[in-house]
């Protein structure tokens, strides 16, 4: 774990919940710097950037609130209250202390907003983005200082799944706006660009499938998928500390179970006799997760399908189909070193004259 100011590290109750709000340090990757004029004001963007990642906040919520629709995490079909008590228990049981940088919190909050086609996999989301924006207008946005940040975290260029979350008062349209980009590391994994273009082609030559399974109906996206689902479900399930969780009988493992559960639904698998009962298995409900290249449901297969229909399909398809053997592979490595970055998280942060 990285130090406390860099990124999130929540705790529940006494215990460090050490799921989807713990993540690794942050690190600004890039920063681009754009402003419409030259009337001096851009470089508050970039100077808010710079305060907003060094400085630390302390984040509390309640995962028992509920979201922007309505919804209580505690009170959906697919929350266990810990040690099967009722869910009307009150006494700071479903209170989250987080803390970290400003930006880290915020990029933390995407990855807490994970949905597809803007359907929300976690009612929490919304909750610990509120209380994140709440303490960086606190702590950034000043009456006189007008700023409003955004962090978006796309795995693939044109990804349906997808988190964002915002912080300060959105820019008036007929405002000139200063903005400052940079990205920050996530708690995803990368993949390797080699790994997902030798996998893409692999599937697409051979007659019986890839190593995961002999099928001859799969294409190279399928394959690619699988290897790109992997990589999502470690970073929001990753396996030592979510193991830990499953047998746990504190609050830590009501959300594993409901994190479990909710992302399980989403695409479609069952995971239930992984994560209950009195000998979970982490890794057995994450390869549930992903799912089969020969099957419709899991994860992969809803990568595959998006990516077959999306922006990233169409470039990926027109180099398959137009590239000289000899060079196709060398230009699919390329293409998804620069399409593909779930280890992102993209941070845009605008000003503009009071």
């Amino acid at each position: 774990m990285g130090p406390a100011a860099d990124r999130g590290v929540s705790t529940v109750v006494d215990i460090t919940l050490a799921l989807l709000l713990v993540s690794a340090s942050v690190l600004l990757i890039g920063v681009a710097l754009s402003s419409p004029d030259e009337s001096g004001h851009e470089e508050r963007p970039e100077q808010a950037l710079e305060s907003m990642s060094a400085t630390t906040g302390t984040v509390l919520y309640d995962i028992a609130d509920t979201n922007d629709a309505g919804v209580s995490t505690v009170e959906s079909e697919n929350f266990d209250p810990p040690g099967n008590r009722e869910t009307t228990v009150s006494d700071s049981l479903y209170e989250v202390t987080t803390y970290g940088s400003s930006i880290g919190l915020l990029a933390d909050a995407a990855l807490a907003n994970l949905g597809f086609d803007g359907n929300d996999r976690f009612a929490y989301g919304d909750v610990y983005e509120a209380a994140v924006d709440d303490s960086i207008r606190e702590t950034h946005v000043a009456s006189e200082d007008n700023v409003y940040a955004v962090a978006t975290w796309h795995p693939y260029e044109g990804s349906s799944l997808s988190g964002t979350a915002t912080a300060g008062k959105r820019p008036p349209s007929t405002e000139d706006v200063s903005s400052v980009s940079t990205t920050v590391t996530s708690n995803v994994p990368p993949v390797d660009s080699e790994e997902l273009a030798r996998e893409f082609e692999r599937e697409e030559t051979s007659d019986v499938g890839t190593p995961f399974v002999d099928d001859a109906e799969a294409d190279g996206f399928d394959a690619a998928a699988i290897v790109l689902a992997e990589s999502i479900v470690e970073g929001y399930f990753p396996l030592e500390d979510t193991q830990y969780a499953l047998e746990s009988s504190l609050t830590e493992r009501s959300v594993a179970v409901y994190d479990y559960r909710q992302m399980a639904d989403s695409v479609d698998v069952d995971v239930d006799e992984h994560v209950t009962g009195s000998s979970p298995d982490a890794a057995a409900a994450n390869e549930t997760l992903v799912g089969e290249i020969d099957s419709d449901d899991g994860l992969g297969a809803q990568i595959a399908a998006d990516m077959r229909t999306g922006p990233i399909g169409e470039e990926i398809s027109k180099i398959w189909n137009e590239s000289p053997t000899d060079t196709v592979v060398d230009r699919l490595e390329e293409a998804f070193e620069r399409l593909v970055s779930p280890e992102t998280v993209d941070v845009t942060v605008q000003t503009w004259d009071p």
